[in-house]
């Protein structure tokens, strides 16, 4: 048994299992329990205080995770919808040049789709690629609900009120 978990090795086993679909029967038969009895050992399990425990302590890991996942998509989608061609390249009247690498924030690199150097008979021609910025534009609306045209939308509702004789 785990002194930090409370759990034995069977039971951490099975929550390991578990985690996987959140199906008890299946999660029991996995960690090596009787086929026959699996959904009864699950349900035992499953009341069982450290594992529950523990249980909701994974859970919560997973859960955090997930919403620092959906973040850092938020925020890489905001890079690409919201960058432009000036913060990496400087516009003169003589042309375009490619900024320097350190002169471009490191969070903004994630915009780039692709840049190419070419030898051409006339020199170098350098060319940068930016990720879809609609698309990403697209999708961060959507995420926000910006084009959702019932959303926020006044909804107007008729209610009659009847009165009932009390006895």
């Amino acid at each position: 048994m785990s002194s930090k978990t409370g759990l034995s090795e069977k039971h951490r086993l099975f929550l390991n299992e578990y985690l996987k679909d959140l199906n008890g029967k299946q999660a029991a038969i996995r960690a090596g329990y009787s086929v026959k009895s699996a959904k009864v050992t699950a349900s035992r399990m499953l009341t069982n205080d450290n594992l529950r425990s523990e249980l909701s302590k994974r859970l919560k890991e997973i859960y955090d995770n997930y919403k620092n996942d959906q973040e850092k998509i938020i925020r890489e989608l905001a890079v690409v919808g919201f960058s432009r061609i000036t913060d990496y390249m400087t516009i003169l009247k003589e042309g375009m040049t490619i900024k320097d690498s350190d002169e471009i924030p490191e969070e903004l690199i994630g915009a780039l789709s692709e840049i190419t150097i070419a030898e051409r008979k006339d020199g170098k021609r350098k060319t940068i690629k930016l990720h879809n910025k609609i698309e990403a534009l697209k999708l961060l609306g959507n995420y926000h609900r910006l084009f959702d045209e019932n959303f926020n939308k006044p909804v107007e509702v008729n209610v009659r009120v009847k009165r009932v004789k009390e006895f």
